[in-house]
């Protein structure tokens, strides 16, 4: 996921720089050339939302199959293994829903959001801020994915 996520990075951050020094070029482009250029941009980014579209898809039935497997799961020896063990699995369970929730393209914008809150939230507990983290959860409303102890 990570090595996608990079990838669509260079190949939008190649894009932009183009249409940038297309934009700066000191003698103006013929209409023919400009039409040129634009047309390579624009395939290159279909290109990038093919593989985008297709990595999804697979992320997704990654997701559906982790679901199938945790309400594979027999509720009852959760409910009667410790209190930490049944906390871990509802964060791993809302976790997983939230995951298949964004999965389709246009919840994505949404997705970087809560994934940045999340990674923040982390950073903030990693670094002993545990009551910033824990406001920052609560506000966001995603104190389900986190453990703080009191």
């Amino acid at each position: 996921m990570r090595t996608n996520y990079r990838l669509a990075e260079k190949e939008v951050a190649v894009v932009l720089s183009s249409v940038a020094e297309a934009v700066d070029r000191s003698d103006p482009m013929s209409r023919d050339d400009a039409l040129t250029h634009l047309s390579s941009l624009v395939s290159r980014l279909q290109g990038l939302k093919r593989k985008v579209r297709i990595s999804w898809q697979a992320l997704r039935l990654i997701f559906k199959d982790c679901c199938l497997m945790m309400r594979s799961l027999n509720l009852e020896q959760l409910e009667e293994g410790s209190r930490v063990e049944n906390l871990q699995s509802q964060r791993c369970r809302a976790r997983l829903e939230h995951l298949d929730s964004v999965a389709d393209a246009d919840k994505f914008a949404e997705w970087k959001d809560v994934r940045l809150t999340r990674i923040l939230v982390d950073y903030m507990l990693r670094m002993s801020y545990y009551d910033t983290a824990k406001k920052l959860a609560e506000t966001s409303k995603m104190q389900v994915y986190f453990y703080v102890e009191e």
